[in-house]
């Protein structure tokens, strides 16, 4: 399966990588009773050293933490954070050129992003003919990996090496880790023999070197991918490509030189919903494609959402960019009782809530003032012209309605919900 590494250097980079590596290694003794075991670890290369500690607690599910103070000898290029290294040959959304009986070999699927503001982003890999390198600009992420979706033994049918039991791996920062990039490395090859995938985080701002850089993270090794996701959410379980096609009045299926996606959604978000909600996508294809079919339809094997789409390519020598999401429109009636689905729109709710109890607070204060002036004014009635205990009043009266006549100005309601991670896939060139 996949692996993970302390350090790169200069990944994909025309200078070519350096590869830090464990020199040494010592183990803490546990004490009885202790269900983990602490690794102390010295990372080395020419321009670059780090001292990492390793918790590490095993089970059905690995976790791994890890702290860690890096320094740079010299200047590099690229720095990359928590590496994962994997393998990606063929898979449902780039099948084999030649004929296997294995619809998919692979270690991982696919890359999975949770930004800082809440959205999730799932890219799908490819083994493309040219070197290929994603950049997901993101500050302060909560969590990226490679993962292994699908694990139905029938889309690998591999007796020796069992893909399908390969675990997935995520990274969970801890702390702040300001700007930078999660950045994909696709590399092509030929067998399943070579790694060629990576996946790690590159901060903006690089240390100078003889500078330490502390970072701290946990690594979780999973085979239960969904349960990284919120409860509330849905997630791509697969992609599948096609030929492009029209079906005919004579029901034949005619290609018409487009190619087609079909993107399978589900997830606890899209199985509370009746079968007949209008469910609709959001669909963006980058300059070098044109979108000639966007559908979506109730998938009842999977109680999920299949999103298709057709597009042409402009010029097969070039790669073509692709997103898209699910989304439902909300009804007046179920804004109170709608969950949001990004912590944007829980940001949104949490403001409004907060201005309209602070109204609330402010006329009960207010109010409350009005009937102490009031009190008062009663026990100070004879000592005070008559005129001036009327002109108090119709002051006090005032400033309620003036206070309604200008209230904090609200935010609109959100008019549609978004139901699934975004899919973000790239259509490799000359494919």
């Amino acid at each position: 399966g996949l692996s993970a590494r302390g350090m790169a250097i200069d990944t994909a980079l025309p200078s070519g990588e350096e590869f830090p590596r464990f020199t040494e290694f010592w183990i803490q003794q546990p004490k009885p009773g202790d269900k983990h075991l602490v690794i102390f670890a010295l990372l080395d290369s020419p321009r670059a050293t780090g001292a990492y500690r390793l918790t590490l607690r095993p089970g059905s599910d690995t976790v791994v933490d890890v702290k860690a103070r890096m320094f740079l000898r010299d200047k590099v290029a690229k720095l990359g954070i928590a590496p994962l290294t994997s393998m990606y040959l063929f898979g449902a959304n780039q099948p084999s050129k030649v004929l296997n009986y294995r619809r998919e070999l692979h270690d991982s699927s696919g890359l999975s992003i949770h930004a800082g503001n809440g959205e999730w982003i799932w890219r799908p890999l490819n083994n493309p003919k040219h070197l290929a390198v994603s950049n997901f600009s993101i500050e302060n992420p909560r969590g990226f990996g490679l993962l292994q979706r699908g694990r139905d033994f029938s889309h690998y049918e591999d007796l020796d090496d069992r893909y399908d039991k390969r675990p997935s791996a995520w990274i969970e920062p801890k702390g702040d880790w300001g700007k930078g990039s999660v950045d994909l490395v696709e590399i092509p090859t030929a067998d399943e023999t070579n790694d060629n995938i990576v996946a790690f985080w590159s901060p903006e701002k690089l240390p100078e070197p003889g500078q330490p850089l502390d970072v701290a993270y946990r690594m979780h090794w999973t085979i239960d991918e969904a349960a990284l996701h919120a409860p509330d959410s849905a997630w791509v379980q697969q992609t599948l490509r096609s030929t492009g096609d029209v079906k005919q009045s004579n029901l034949i299926r005619q290609p018409d030189g487009s190619v087609a996606y079909l993107v399978d959604f589900e997830g606890p978000s899209l199985l509370a919903l009746p079968a007949d909600t209008e469910v609709r996508s959001q669909v963006s294809v980058g300059e070098n494609a044109e979108l000639v079919e966007n559908s979506v339809r109730y998938n009842p094997e999977t109680k999920g959402w299949r999103l298709t789409l057709r597009m042409k390519i402009k010029d097969p020598g070039k790669s073509t960019e692709m997103r898209a999401a699910l989304v439902k429109n909300i009804v007046t009636a179920d804004l109170a009782k709608t969950v949001p689905a990004s912590n944007s729109s829980v940001a949104k709710a949490d403001k409004v809530a907060a201005r309209q109890q602070e109204k609330m607070d402010k006329e009960a204060k207010e109010a409350k003032e009005t009937k102490d002036a009031k009190q008062a004014e009663a026990k100070q009635a004879e000592a005070k012209p008559v005129a001036n205990s009327k002109d108090q009043d119709n002051k006090d009266a005032k400033q309620p309605a003036a206070a309604d006549a200008a209230p904090a100005t609200p935010e609109s309601a959100p008019t549609e919900e978004v139901l699934t991670e975004t899919w973000s896939y790239q259509l490799p060139a000359d494919e």
